[in-house]
């Protein structure tokens, strides 16, 4: 990079970028951001939130291959695939500053066409929360599973071991040493922690961005979020208490 000014020099890696990629690639940046409107803050908000999905990908994934570790008794991979979870929140973490510097009035712009389209249709988040344990009953008949319903289907028809149920299982059986269900216990306490300070966060800068004005997709808004980021992740396991903050918003 050869220049001295910040914009500049995005505009140089950006250059070298795009003239990197081949014409599939290109393709595919052009089709995977549909704006609403013509603000520029609205790509950011789609790129961003598109990495959280992406993430909570991940964790399903992450969490589906813990849940079959433990099946099979194999604790010690189970661990590392609930460690990796935590581990991918706390790296997404910082994308809530980066989402954080819209203007808000940039941002209550655009949503104002985004009418209908809301985060509570976030079918990989839904995966997540449900393979940690079986949502309540109230919670499957919100209108955060009503969004996702091939989720809430397999919910009802419980087609899933949960990694509640499947830790529930190993510590009855007796086939794993205390020592290491207590280690067990420990990795999920802390991917239990890292979840709900993602929901903490994103809630804040909800709060920050909506103020009192309604949600999309036709929800409350924050009393919404409020009301849903404190539902335990777990019903085994106590999340990690008194930990600081590892993902605070920050301009």
């Amino acid at each position: 990079m050869t220049d001295d000014e910040p914009i500049n020099r995005a505009r140089q890696v950006s250059a070298l970028v795009y003239g990197d990629m081949s014409f599939a690639e290109r393709r595919v940046l052009e089709l995977s951001i549909l704006p609403v409107y013509t603000i520029h803050d609205e790509y950011l908000f789609i790129r961003v939130l598109q990495t959280f999905e992406t993430t909570f990908t991940l964790l399903a994934m992450h969490l589906r291959g813990a849940v079959a570790a433990l099946a099979a008794s194999d604790v010690s991979r189970a661990i590392h695939f609930i460690g990796s979870s935590t581990n991918a929140l706390r790296e997404a973490a910082p994308l809530f500053s980066m989402l954080a510097t819209m203007q808000i009035e940039s941002f209550r712009t655009f949503r104002q066409f985004t009418e209908g389209a809301s985060a509570i249709q976030s079918r990989s988040y839904k995966l997540v929360e449900s393979l940690c344990r079986r949502p309540d009953v109230d919670r499957v008949e919100s209108p955060a599973y009503q969004s996702v319903p091939e989720v809430r289907d397999r919910v009802l028809a419980g087609q899933e071991r949960t990694l509640d149920e499947a830790f529930t299982i190993a510590s009855r059986s007796g086939d794993i040493a205390g020592p290491e269900l207590a280690r067990l216990a420990e990795v999920m306490a802390n991917f239990s922690a890292a979840l709900l300070r993602w929901r903490t966060t994103h809630y804040r800068l909800a709060v920050r961005m909506l103020g009192g004005a309604s949600g999309t997709g036709y929800t409350e808004g924050t009393p919404y979020l409020a009301a849903s980021r404190m539902i335990p992740v777990f019903t085994t396991v106590e999340p990690v208490s008194n930990v600081a903050p590892d993902n605070p918003i920050v301009v």
